[in-house]
């Protein structure tokens, strides 16, 4: 029984004591009032007359008892939570929650039922106000994942979201001939601002071609995609061809040999996504892309453009096509060295602010001009290359400004993936694009290409211990590959077979530089990872401190993984030397989480 605090007074303890009492008392008198006359053996009407108006009063109660509770519900505070707030917690729920279909056997062993879980609809269900707010919502009801839905929530659906647009998606097989012409019905469509048709089988993909309309006049997005590269037979291509998007801007297409007179490569798109099937291209020999360059060009709206195995051919002159200037974020990926080619023109003409290539192969000639073209600046003063990251599979490059301190605690032997989606950044990914997520290539050579890398306004450099082992094999490797690099001001690095750079720190200058050094004679800052420690280590750490401070050169902070407080001692004599200050390792991820 919950608490119920109460002033120790003896008239109100009286009153909370009388309040069932009361409460008792006056239902009693006003059942009495409905029912009691009409029970009266003196009762003048016949008995099915009497029962007749004594079912009608207890319907009227029974009703109004579901009208009481929902008052009663009222005093909580979850139900008096303002309708706005209520929305948006709905909204998000939506995200984390969908709806699913699930398959199961039938308890007598029958063949397979379906079942629908309702997810974040389920919660609307909680009191009537929940439910109230949630059909008073339209676009609670915009987002639709058709496949997920039984046929009979289709007009639901539609009414709840009254005239507001809707974002449709057809995922995998499944739906049946009458359910894909009710969500692709004329009305709906027209009422469609984002479209995905995505990885079924081609004849249920050909339906949903067949029934769309030839004038969809809101639709801002459109994804058609299928497992396996295919050919359109004619008559899809002639529906396609047909089709009409005034208002298309996001389009993407994987899976299909791609026709460039369909209208949907309009000039008014701002995102492109292509994607071949990197098998089925193979098996069919598909070259690169004559016209992908004179397709583009006419985009004078295109901000974003991501090519997987779909890249043009290098056999065009330099000045005859230019990429639309309005292109901020440029990705490509290749699967095979002979695709990697067509890497080159989209670089030549890129003047991106975002850039990534993924290639699949470590081939010097191949990596050489990619690297060259990537990684150029055209603009020092508005966008000068600031960081330098390299990693077993990684190089990237930060533009303008450097990643926030607060970064500098990502570990650097982990994964960078998400490095190439921040602004201002280009990034060289050596991976098989169609298996990114696994480790790949740990002993690449990076040092044939850091000639190539914009060095002279890098402020903070950071090296993975699998580069370090593979590229900097002694002191000179180190100061001939960073000699352009004066002014860096931060080195991250892992504490793990670091005596050769600290000889290379404390190499003196013959040139007579600011400081007297070599390599970075600027610097100011080093953040230590964790790393296998030795007694070497440590002693070329304090050499390098001490050698420092004696040049003129002082170590500013020297920031050390909490982990390594514990694997060695040095820490109190560099702290007699620079300022130390430790802090936690964590993933990329965790680093661009929201606090």
């Amino acid at each position: 029984m919950p608490f119920i605090y109460l002033p120790a007074t003896p008239t109100t303890v009286r009153q909370h004591m009388s309040q069932p009492i009361n409460a008792q008392e006056a239902w009693d008198s006003f059942i009495a009032s409905r029912f009691d006359h009409e029970v009266k053996d003196g009762a003048t009407d016949s008995l099915e007359a009497r029962l007749s108006t004594l079912d009608l009063e207890l319907n009227v109660f029974q009703k109004q008892l579901v009208v009481a509770k929902r008052r009663r519900n009222f005093a909580t505070p979850g139900c008096r939570l303002p309708s706005e707030l209520l929305a948006l917690i709905f909204v998000s729920l939506q995200t984390i929650w969908e709806p699913v279909q699930r398959s199961q056997l039938a308890d007598n062993a029958g063949p397979w039922s379906q079942r629908f879980d309702y997810a974040w609809m389920t919660v609307t269900h909680v009191c009537h106000w929940w439910r109230r707010t949630a059909l008073h919502t339209p676009d609670l009801w915009t987002r639709i994942a058709c496949q997920n839905l039984p046929p009979s929530f289709t007009a639901t659906f539609l009414s709840r979201s009254k005239t507001m647009p809707l974002s449709l998606a057809i995922h995998r097989s499944g739906l049946s001939p009458d359910a894909l012409g009710n969500w692709l019905y004329t009305p709906v469509l027209r009422r469609t601002r984002e479209l995905s048709i995505t990885d079924m089988s081609i004849s249920e993909f050909g339906a949903c071609i067949r029934l769309l309309d030839d004038d969809m006049p809101v639709l801002e997005e459109l994804a058609l995609a299928l497992p396996i590269t295919v050919r359109l037979s004619a008559d899809l291509d002639a529906r396609l061809a047909e089709s009409s998007f005034p208002r298309l801007q996001r389009l993407t297409i994987r899976g299909l040999a791609l026709n460039w007179n369909w209208p949907m490569f309009a000039s008014g798109l701002t995102h492109l996504s292509l994607q071949a099937h990197t098998r089925e291209m193979m098996l069919s020999a598909i070259s690169l892309e004559p016209q992908l360059l004179p397709v583009i060009t006419t985009m004078n709206s295109l901000r974003a453009l991501d090519l997987r195995d779909v890249l043009p051919q290098q056999s065009v002159s330099s000045t005859q096509y230019e990429l639309p200037r309005s292109l901020a974020s440029l990705v490509s990926l290749s699967s095979t060295a002979r695709l990697s080619a067509g890497h080159i023109p989209l670089l030549e003409r890129a003047r991106c602010t975002r850039g990534m290539v993924v290639v699949s192969t470590e081939d010097e000639p191949v990596l050489t001009p990619i690297v060259r073209e990537l990684f150029k600046t055209w603009d020092d003063d508005r966008y000068p290359a600031v960081e330098l990251v390299l990693t077993s599979q990684h190089i990237v490059m930060f533009y303008a400004n450097a990643r926030p301190r607060s970064l500098w605690r990502v570990r650097i032997d982990g994964s960078f993936e998400r490095a190439g989606r921040m602004t201002s950044s280009k990034h060289l990914w050596l991976a098989d694009p169609n298996r990114m997520g696994i480790p790949g290539i740990s002993r690449w050579r990076v040092y044939p290409y850091l000639h190539l890398l914009p060095m002279s306004a890098l402020r903070v450099v950071s090296v993975a211990s699998s580069v370090a082992k593979h590229n900097f094999p002694d002191p000179n490797a180190w100061i001939d590959a960073f000699a352009g690099a004066t002014n860096v001001r931060t080195l991250i690095v892992s504490y793990r077979r670091t005596v050769d750079l600290f000889l290379a720190l404390t190499a003196k200058s013959d040139l007579g530089t600011e400081a007297g050094f070599k390599l970075f004679p600027q610097l100011e800052t080093l953040v230590l990872h964790d790393g296998l420690v030795t007694q070497k280590d440590d002693i070329a750490l304090m050499d390098f401190l001490h050698v420092r401070e004696s040049g003129g050169a002082h170590l500013q902070e020297l920031m050390v993984e909490e982990n390594l407080l514990s694997a060695t001692g040095i820490w109190d004599s560099a702290r007699t030397v620079t300022t130390v200050t430790t802090f936690k390792a964590c993933t990329m991820d965790q680093a661009l989480a929201p606090a």
